[in-house]
């Protein structure tokens, strides 16, 4: 038996197996035989600030505490001074960052490689500025991702249709500027923004719950607002301790859980039942573990409850939520439970556990996994709906 396992786990896998991004070369997508007419959409990818923007955008008395942006064979987001890339401790040279095809960031070279395999339309996530939301001054915070906010808008305005950038929400811990930073948003023509997995304290330093009462007025502008919510891997890299970088990528979708959690059973999702929620670059095979708990919990404690859910668990995953992925057949094999209408496929270019060089043969395996309608739903279907593409 244990032999029959390995066999199976690394067939799996074997796909995946293309090494470093610097040693890729982009494949052509004629080798997925896609269907015709079919629009390949990647529900996550990646864009690094590559432009001096904070300093400028900054008032004059905070551009000493605006982050910097440079190259020194690695493009850099954080404070220029000491050389040190944001935040303190991450291993900014090792196998992070190495993980990455920076020229990707290129928009001449970005657009070549996704021509060549086939991507007509991204959903694009920040880079580095993830790690910002953990950044010791609330007022800064604001700054930078208001600032990121016009940078993504006006980098979509220059690839208008191919190029959807995600946008950040630039304050959830003060209710009172719910409203000012959703709306920001919505002026800037953006199709989507996302939240922190670990939402942080608020301006008293109390630590935030999604689900508590504060935050209900975040919650009911971004419902009002009609976009997609998106959650993300990958917050703050941890990777500098023994044996640090697989660890961190394994336990990437953990964090999902409690988000997911919080929604159902926090009523998040009843008292905005037009929310759409999305996990990126997570996968899917987490959801069937997740909507097994989920259910065995309001099985057998629901009656003790603070809040009980209008509707059990699966109801709101299949009315509100979904989950990008890379290669997983793993969660491919579990569509019945998860649905193929909730997943969407996704290059996560330009990183390392991405797609890139072997996107045709990740395609493919979607293809052959199903039916033709469910792989066009995967494929950039769905992704088009949820996102509102032309």
């Amino acid at each position: 038996m244990p032999d029959d396992v390995t066999r199976t786990v690394t067939t799996t896998a074997a796909t995946a197996d293309a090494g470093l991004m610097v040693d890729r070369a982009a494949q052509p997508i004629s080798g997925a035989r896609l269907p015709a007419g079919l629009s390949l959409i990647s529900a996550d990818n990646h864009i690094e600030v590559t432009e001096d923007i904070f300093y400028e955008a900054f008032p004059r008395h905070l551009r000493d505490a605006a982050p910097r942006v440079w190259r020194d064979g690695y493009w850099r987001l954080g404070y220029r001074d000491n050389m040190q890339t944001y935040p303190e401790g991450v291993d900014v040279d090792g196998a992070l960052t190495k993980a990455v095809l920076t020229d990707g960031f290129d928009l001449a070279v970005r657009a070549r490689h996704l021509e060549i395999e086939g991507i007509t339309q991204e959903i694009v996530y920040p880079q580095s500025l993830l790690a910002f939301i953990r950044h010791p001054d609330q007022e800064v915070q604001e700054l930078i991702y208001r600032t990121y906010n016009e940078y993504i808008a006006a980098l979509g305005k220059r690839q208008a249709g191919r190029f959807h950038g995600v946008g950040i929400c630039g304050n959830w811990w003060d209710p009172a500027k719910a409203e000012a930073a959703v709306r920001q948003i919505v002026d800037l023509g953006l199709k989507t923004f996302m939240l922190p997995l670990s939402p942080g304290a608020d301006a008293a330093g109390k630590p935030i719950d999604y689900a508590g009462k504060t935050m209900d007025r975040l919650w009911a502008v971004a419902a009002e607002a009609g976009l997609p919510v998106n959650f993300h891997i990958g917050e703050v890299p941890g990777n500098s301790t023994r044996g640090g970088f697989g660890t961190f990528f394994i336990v990437q979708a953990a964090p999902f859980r409690r988000v997911f959690g919080n929604l159902i059973f926090g009523g998040i999702l009843d008292r905005n039942p037009g929310l759409r929620i999305v996990f990126a670059e997570g996968g899917i095979n987490w959801v069937a573990g997740a909507l097994q708990d989920a259910e065995l919990t309001y099985g057998t404690h629901r009656e003790i409850y603070d809040i009980v859910p209008r509707h059990r668990p699966a109801h709101y995953w299949y009315n509100n939520m979904y989950a990008t992925f890379q290669t997983d057949l793993v969660g491919l094999r579990l569509l019945d439970i998860i649905g193929a209408d909730r997943v969407m496929w996704a290059q996560d270019y330009p990183h390392g556990e991405g797609t890139f060089g072997y996107t045709a043969g990740a395609v493919r395996q979607v293809i052959d996994a199903m039916p033709e309608a469910a792989a066009r739903m995967i494929l950039g279907g769905t992704a088009a709906r949820l996102y509102g593409l032309g």
